[in-house]
Order: structure tokens, then C-alpha cells, then sequence
């Protein structure tokens, strides 16, 4: 497998793409439609999350949840709209740091 294009990582309370630090505003104000998310928390509330859910999206964060046990990444971008994740050296993930950067050069 191939060294990633992007790595997400944080220092203190922030996050970084490679050496750009993202400013929360990129995500506060939803100027992209992902979030960047620390996997470990994302799957300690998608369990809260089922255990109090009484409706059909108990499944949906079932399946997401068994998904998101099997990645090593230490971050996933979260979409903010829909249950789409996404991680690792995908094309897509590769994709959504790019217009995350690009928006961070806007500002």
C-alpha cells in the first residue's frame, strides 16, 4: 500500500492535514460537508447512541459501528449530513482533505 497523500493528527485541541492546521471554523461555519472525528470517540458514541435508540436507525449505527471497529485509523471524516465515513488512503479520503485545505486557503 502506498504512503497517504494526507495525514490527519492533533495537537492540543487542534487539528492538522499534513502540516496545515484546520481552523474549527472550517467545521463550525460547515464550509465543508465532513467533519474530522477521532475514530475511538466516534465508536464510544455511535454505542451510547444504540443503546438509547428505539427507532430503524439502530441498525444503520450497527453496521457503522462494526465498520468503524475494523479501521486503524486514528481519525475518519464524518460526514455531516449522512452516516457516510471516510478514512485511509481512499480517493474519496483524499479528495475531502483536498477541499478542506482549499478552504482553509480561503480564509
Amino acid at each position: 500500500m502506498s504512503k497517504a497523500k494526507y495525514v490527519i493528527k492533533e495537537v492540543g485541541d487542534n487539528f492538522y492535514i499534513n502540516t496545515t492546521k484546520i481552523p474549527s471554523k472550517v467545521f463550525d461555519d460547515e464550509l465543508v460537508d465532513y467533519r474530522i472525528e477521532d475514530t475511538e470517540s466516534l465508536i464510544d458514541n455511535l454505542c451510547m447512541w444504540i443503546s438509547e435508540c428505539r427507532n430503524s436507525d439502530k441498525q444503520l449505527m450497527k453496521d457503522d459501528l462494526k465498520m468503524l471497529c475494523k479501521i486503524d485509523d486514528e481519525f475518519v471524516l464524518s460526514s455531516i449530513s449522512t452516516n457516510d465515513y471516510l478514512f485511509g488512503n481512499s480517493t474519496a479520503f483524499n479528495e475531502k482533505c483536498k477541499e478542506i485545505l482549499e478552504e482553509v486557503k480561503k480564509l
